[in-house]
């Protein structure tokens, strides 16, 4: 479940992007609000770093907040390679390219 509220400027999350195309889902994390839109890093980094490889873009995706986190990055980080385990977003089921052990 799902119990922390998030809007388009949250910062600090772990969240999840799923291809409308594929439906295949990427876990991800910043420590940056996660707008789309109007130059936000968030499209230029993310989304084009994540769809368009696969000949998808922004257009084909929706986000979802998964955890508000409040620690520091590295813990941060060690969360969000715990939801990709937890969720198998390591290819070919999911858009994660790897899964690193901190």
């Amino acid at each position: 479940p799902i119990s922390d509220h998030f809007t388009c400027i949250s910062t600090n999350a772990i969240h999840c992007i799923t291809c409308t195309l594929c439906k295949k889902i990427y876990i991800g994390e910043t420590g940056e609000d996660w707008r789309i839109g109007s130059g936000n890093t968030y499209e230029t980094n993310q989304s084009h770093a994540i769809f368009n490889p696969r000949n998808h873009s922004h257009h084909n995706m929706t986000i979802c907040g998964l955890s508000l986190h409040h620690g520091n990055t590295e813990s941060r980080e060690s969360l969000e390679q715990n939801f990709i385990f937890q969720l198998g977003t390591i290819p070919p089921h999911g858009i994660n390219e790897r899964l690193s052990f901190h």
